[in-house]
Order: structure tokens, then C-alpha cells, then sequence
């Protein structure tokens, strides 16, 4: 899979690719994902590490995911964001 940003604070930067397809916006100081697409359970740690690596970089202190493709991974990956 690969981080596939369809908006960014900065889009002349290059951004790696990262084990997620979502799409993004940037409110306030809380990064929001619109949808994030995963292809099992075990992609979740690394999801969650490439989300707040993003959120990060574009100058957020929080970030959320608002829909998680399969809805199963949805609360796996809320734990492991707000875990990280």
C-alpha cells in the first residue's frame, strides 16, 4: 500500500510512501483523515506511525481518522494512534 495525499500544506515537498491510501485535510491543529484504506490488522502500527509522521510535518499537534476501510480496523487504529 502507499500514502497517497490528495491535499497538502505543502504539496511541492515530496512525501515518501507509506503503508496507507487515504486522503487528507488539515484543520487547526488537529490533522484529519478522510478515509483511510487498510488491507488487514497488520498494517495498523505502521498506519499509525506514517499518520502522526505526517501530521508532524505539516505543523499538527493531533490527528484523526474519520473513516477506516475495513470499519473492523477502525478501533485498532484509533487505540494505536492514540497510543502513539
Amino acid at each position: 500500500m502507499r500514502l497517497t495525499p490528495t491535499h497538502s500544506k505543502n504539496a511541492a515537498t515530496p512525501r515518501p510512501h507509506q503503508p496507507a491510501a487515504l486522503q487528507e485535510s488539515v484543520r487547526a491543529s488537529t490533522r484529519s483523515e478522510r478515509q483511510i484504506s487498510l488491507a488487514d490488522a497488520k498494517h495498523v502500527p505502521a498506519a499509525a506511525k506514517a499518520l502522526w509522521e505526517a501530521t508532524e510535518w505539516v505543523g499538527c499537534t493531533d490527528v484523526r481518522a474519520e473513516r477506516v476501510l475495513p470499519e473492523t480496523l477502525a478501533a485498532p487504529l484509533a487505540a494505536a494512534l492514540a497510543s502513539a
